[in-house]
């Protein structure tokens, strides 16, 4: 089965799935040498050695915590009365 980029027809990705072998057109070949030619100029990300071990950590820090819905029952102790 020919790919031919932006011509795919829904038929031959359905095909793929199902098990088919697919082939690139021929004519994509220098384009595709081009870009991982691009690709091998650009610096490496130290992400693509995953991700830090420490993200999103408070480390100790006092946190706050805020009630996300007011408690059903008011509280009973205390020396004055509400309001």
């Amino acid at each position: 089965m020919l790919l031919t980029p932006g011509a795919v027809p829904y038929a031959h990705w359905r095909a793929i799935y199902h098990g088919a072998t697919p082939s690139l057109n021929p004519a994509c070949r220098p384009v595709i040498a081009e870009s991982a030619a691009a690709m091998a100029r650009l610096p490496v990300s130290l992400s693509t050695k995953g991700a830090p071990e420490r993200i999103n950590r408070k480390l100790g820090a006092k946190v706050t915590h805020v009630a996300s819905s007011p408690p059903r029952v008011p509280a009973n102790s205390g020396g004055s009365a509400p309001g």
